[in-house]
């Protein structure tokens, strides 16, 4: 860095331009979990069962999911303004169309409309942090961005079910829109290139588009690592995002706003576990140690979770913890970042992140299809009514998913630029 890049004017430039990446990160969070605090209204409104609510909630992750490399891509080539405001509008856009569906078809194209959206979210934010801080701060900002985030989650469970009941879901998603249409403008203003950094950024980058993605898909480090993330955030896209609160309600007997009390707690430990660990990593110069022990202390806490029953305030600690320990998955872009050079940096969180958000794809309607499949037909209010051990089964892939991320830790090697130095 040089001295000007340290001088006041560039700092708070360089925090404005991370803030709205964050933000933006944090608004698509509360769109993406939105649907665990309306699940029996939507299975009501449109006559659905689990399975078909989780592959309508699973939508926003195919579209995340696929569009994760193209947008690395166009990040790397295009740069973040039109990118990022071109994202956050279509996240506005889908919910306008999601709050107007009268069909499952029409709900899942506006969850669709907010995956796209949303899957420049974190990715822009990792890009924006790698071209405006240098390299020994990019663990620390990435937690601190995962630590607004989970506002967004815990925004999401917590305070939605309030709208809901003041104004109904359609109407809340409404205003989700408008606030998206807003930052939309908002980021488009505030988003321009680092032109001190410019020059040297090209002259790096390769001429041809996919030079980018065959490194990275040739990076035999980059697939563990994408695959580490993936398992240990299966927990958090189908439990946390989806079948958390009804878990919590049928098996405990909470309201949905005391069920979506307890969900903001695993949010909450996310959020300290993100920027706790991301600081202890950079102090500690090591990624791998905190990665497997995150791995290890997570598969405990959601064993117990989903499989004995415990006092509420047991079930909160435990749910702290466990969303404490999610801040080693995190390090996985860390770890990525440092495995690739700046101009295919871009792409390569795009690999991991696409790979990540298979999971939601994958779980999300697995855990529906599981609890469907052992249904014994009992409904409430219109809406299917799951037994207490078919929520335990359906749960229980989940929990041990956190299993296979530990053994990945033994196969993956240790990024931190000291430790190259020294090897």
């Amino acid at each position: 860095m040089t001295s000007s890049s340290t001088s006041s004017p560039w700092l708070v430039r360089a925090l404005a331009v991370w803030a709205c990446g964050a933000i933006f990160y944090c608004y698509q969070f509360a769109l993406r979990v939105s649907p665990s605090v309306m699940a029996d209204n939507l299975m009501c409104d449109f006559g659905v069962q689990g399975c078909a609510l989780g592959a309508l909630s699973a939508a926003y992750y195919y579209a995340y999911a696929s569009l994760q490399i193209p947008v690395g891509m166009a990040l790397d080539r295009i740069g973040a303004r039109k990118i990022v405001a071109t994202s956050i509008f279509l996240c506005a856009l889908g919910c306008l169309a999601f709050s107007g569906a009268s069909s499952v078809f029409m709900a899942s194209l506006g969850r669709f409309l907010m995956g796209a959206g949303s899957a420049c979210a974190f990715i822009g934010s990792i890009k924006l942090i790698t071209l405006w801080f240098p390299q020994r701060h990019v663990a620390l900002m990435v937690g601190l961005t995962m630590m607004l985030g989970t506002f967004g989650a815990t925004f999401g469970v917590v305070l939605l079910p309030r709208f809901f009941d003041a104004m109904g879901w359609r109407y809340s998603m409404i205003l989700l829109g408008t606030a998206g249409a807003f930052l939309s403008i908002f980021s488009w203003f505030l988003l321009q290139k680092k032109k001190e950094n410019q020059s040297v950024y090209e002259k790096k980058e390769p001429q041809k588009i996919g030079a980018g993605l065959m490194l990275a898909v040739r990076t035999p480090q980059i697939w563990c690592l994408a695959l580490f993330g993936c398992l240990m955030y299966v927990p958090l896209s189908a439990f946390g995002d989806l079948w958390g609160v009804p878990f919590l309600t049928r098996v405990y007997g909470l309201g949905k706003s005391e069920a979506g009390l307890f969900i903001s707690t695993l949010y909450c430990g996310v959020a300290v576990g993100s920027l706790v660990v991301s600081a202890l990593s950079d102090r500690l110069k090591a990624r791998r140690p905190l990665m497997r022990a995150g791995a290890f202390m997570a598969l405990l806490c959601y064993v117990i979770i989903v499989m004995v029953p415990v006092p509420g305030t047991v079930m909160m600690i435990l749910l702290f913890v466990a969303g404490f320990a999610f801040g080693g998955q995190l390090l996985c872009f860390t770890a990525v970042t440092e495995t690739l050079p700046l101009w295919a940096s871009g792409v390569g969180v795009g690999v991991t992140n696409m790979t990540i958000m298979m999971s939601g794809v994958i779980f999300e309607p697995l855990v529906g299809q599981i609890l469907d499949m052992l249904w014994d037909g009992a409904t409430q209010e219109g809406s299917p009514l799951y037994a207490i051990e078919h929520f335990r089964t359906a749960l229980l892939p989940v929990a041990l998913s956190v299993g296979g991320a530990f053994l990945l830790t033994f196969f993956i090697r240790e990024t931190h630029p000291d430790h190259k130095k020294a090897s």
